[in-house]
Formats: C-alpha cells, structure tokens, sequence
C-alpha cells in the first residue's frame, strides 16, 4: 500500500515540477521580455532602459562662432563644402552607432555563448563597415 502512495506522490511530484518551470513570462507595457525576465522600456525602442546611455544635460550657454563667414571666394566655398561634410559624417556615424546598439540589445537575448559571441561578433563587423561606409 505504501508503494502505491510513494508513486502517486512521485507522480503528483513531477506533474507539479512540470507545470512550474514551463511557465511562460508574461511581460506588460511598457516592460519587454530581454532573455529570461521583463525590462522596462518607457520611450518604446525596444531597448531595455537600464542598457541605454544615458546622458545628463547641464544648463550650459555655448557660443557658435561661423568660421566660414570671415572667409571669401573659393576659401568660403572650400568651408562650407567641409562643414557640409562633417554634418553628413557625423549624422552617418550617428546612425551606425544606432544600428549597433539595436544589434547589440537583439545579442542579449541569445542564450548559448557561442551565439551570442558569434552575434558580438557580427554586430561589430557590421559596424565597422557602416563607419568606413560613412567615411567614403
């Protein structure tokens, strides 16, 4: 008799055992299920808030003195074509930035290691074309 309640309490057991860890986890707005739990992500990115840079803006007043005003002619032209060009790069290295930060963020939720290195690994390739693309 004793065996029969030792079998019902292993199978009870293991039913138990089984309905607990195939739990799925349910993540709702504004969180976001990253690799085994919720993250919250307010501004809806996708990206978990705790990962992104934050930056801290201080009340500062800068003074922006045009360089290429004082210049004339062909010198003028030459700078403004140059000032044109960095805009350009940096809104490009701005973009890859952007595009290795999401690439990054998808890594994070790889679960073997060799993934996720093969991912890192990828991401930073991909991001390395990106800026020399942006220097041609």
């Amino acid at each position: 008799m004793s065996a029969k309640f030792l079998l019902i309490f292993v199978l009870l057991g293991m039913v138990l055992f089984l309905a607990l860890s195939s739990r799925q986890v349910v993540c709702n707005p504004p969180y976001i299920f990253i690799g085994t739990d919720c993250c919250l992500d307010q501004n809806n990115n996708s990206i978990c808030d705790r990962d992104e840079y934050i930056s801290s803006t201080a009340a500062m007043t800068t003074t922006t003195v045009d360089v290429c005003s004082a210049l004339t002619g062909s010198e003028r032209d030459k700078c403004l074509e140059e000032r044109s060009r960095q805009g350009f790069l940096q809104k490009c290295l701005d973009r890859c930035d952007s595009i290795s930060l999401g690439c990054r963020e998808i890594c994070r939720g790889k679960w073997l290691p060799s993934e996720k290195d093969d991912c890192t690994s990828r991401c930073f390739s991909d991001y390395r074309s990106c800026t020399l693309d942006c220097q041609l």
